[in-house]
């Protein structure tokens, strides 16, 4: 019923990231809580997984978009976060992997990202 094709793309992602939180902690007992990232100023990642209260994955929905979020660079080179995606739902299947404050970024399509989750 959301209009907003990127509103209605988050959304089916955090369910998905909901889903996965759920499993961590019923199948592994770890506490992965499922959370978000905004500024003041208007920066915004849509998603960031903590892991016993620790930010461990930073995630990022574009529609089609394939270089690196401002945002998402914002926030890494603030804090350090093992993992980070930019899920993009275009046409292209482009994958790149790149390394930014220590973080291993991944940019990748967002079928490809979903598929592999448990």
């Amino acid at each position: 019923m959301v209009e907003k094709k990127s509103a209605r793309l988050e959304n089916l992602v955090a369910m998905h990231l909901l889903r996965f939180c759920d499993w961590l902690t019923d199948t592994y007992g770890i506490k992965a809580e499922l959370r978000f990232f905004r500024t003041s100023r208007g920066h915004e990642v849509d998603f960031i997984i903590l892991v016993n209260k620790k930010p461990f994955i930073a995630i990022k929905v574009k529609e089609s978009d394939t270089d690196l979020d401002p945002n998402l660079c914002y926030l890494l080179e603030r804090v350090k976060i093992p993992y980070a995606f930019q899920l993009h739902f275009g046409e292209e299947d482009l994958h790149k992997k790149l390394i930014l404050n220590g973080s291993e970024v991944n940019i990748l399509p967002g079928w490809k990202f979903l598929a592999n989750l448990p």
